[in-house]
């Protein structure tokens, strides 16, 4: 029958019937005639294409880290008001920062035809794949490393400048710094006002007392050789509060006072920061509002504003100041 429908419509006109998928054009003849057919002879419905790709184009797939990191969450939860109010479903894709889960969860966002990818605090490692989902799919980065899309991202370096400047006011001379072993912008901007405030309280910055955990550590295990070592630091800022809370579990478990010992400060100000004794001093982003933020600019893009020029929108931190800091005992 198929090949009597292809002449009726002069689809070829003098190549074989072998040919007719040798084009992309010609298999989107052949594809468009059958649904056409199949339409007139009561095998399926006609929903028109655009229809069916708008249906496709309401999700959002997003790359996370991890499920464990309360400020991770508290993106997310932005996210996710601003995807069912618009009446698009989210796809939570934890990469816990493998190469290969991350390609393969991209691959599968294609083929399922996702409308659009936010990616969270990715280092833009698999470069490979991510050109490959930006020549098919919107996306929008929040603290992410991924040129020309939309990015979220806050004043990070102010933010570690102003803990570390705090401390340093307070007295502290010999201050430990914990991160991630992590090449990502968000990380080095953090690194970069904590020697600032050196800088400008005229204090060399002892690169010895900088440490780097892997992403899958709480800080526990840097902190606890630290507070055991002969001249352990009178303080220490992490540059989140995950990595602060493995501090907090190390001078528990060696009768360790916090602040009377050793002042301890964070990055994020997630909610576990005002339930841990003493509070935690930290530097508060307006996680919600990144979340809701990339959310919307996603949809915009979906919806019709892919034309646009990339935005680049950062939001002010602000430095929060509790019970886990005071001046330096010795």
């Amino acid at each position: 029958m198929l090949p009597e429908i292809i002449e009726e419509k002069n689809l070829l006109s003098e190549a074989s019937f072998d040919s007719l998928f040798s084009t992309r054009s010609k298999r989107r003849k052949v594809i468009d005639l059958l649904r056409s057919v199949a339409t007139k002879m009561g095998f399926m419905s006609e929903p028109p294409y655009s229809k069916l790709n708008l249906i496709r184009s309401r999700s959002i797939g997003l790359l996370i880290p991890n499920l464990t990191n309360a400020f991770y969450m508290e993106i997310l939860r932005g996210i996710e008001s601003v995807a069912i109010k618009s009446g698009f479903t989210l796809f939570v894709c934890p990469t816990y920062l493998s190469s290969e889960k991350e390609t393969r969860l991209l691959n599968d966002m294609l083929e399922r035809k996702t409308g659009g990818l936010i990616a969270l605090s990715s280092s833009g490692f698999n470069q490979k794949a991510l050109k490959k989902v930006c020549s098919f799919m919107r996306i929008v980065s929040i603290q992410s490393d991924i040129k020309d899309v939309d990015n979220i991202s806050v004043t990070d370096e102010q933010g570690m400048f102003e803990a570390t400047n705090h401390l340093l006011e307070l007295g502290h001379t010999r201050i430990a710094f914990i991160r991630y072993d992590n090449n990502i912008s968000t990380l080095t901007n953090r690194l970069a006002g904590f020697k600032a405030a050196h800088g400008k309280n005229g204090i060399p910055v002892d690169e010895s007392m900088i440490f780097s955990e892997h992403i899958s550590s709480s800080g526990y295990i840097t902190a606890k050789a630290l507070l055991s070592s002969k001249k352990p630091p009178t303080a220490i800022q992490c540059t989140n509060d995950h990595l602060a809370m493995g501090v907090y579990m190390a001078a528990s478990e060696l009768s360790i006072k916090i602040p009377q010992d050793v002042s301890v400060s964070g990055f994020d100000n997630a909610m576990m920061s005002r339930l841990m004794i003493p509070n935690l001093t930290t530097v508060a982003q307006p996680a919600h509002e990144m979340g809701e933020t990339a959310a919307q600019l996603m949809i915009k893009r979906i919806i019709g504003d892919e034309r646009a020029k990339p935005r680049s929108i950062v939001l002010p931190t602000k430095h929060i100041i509790r019970d886990s800091t005071a001046k330096a005992y010795r």
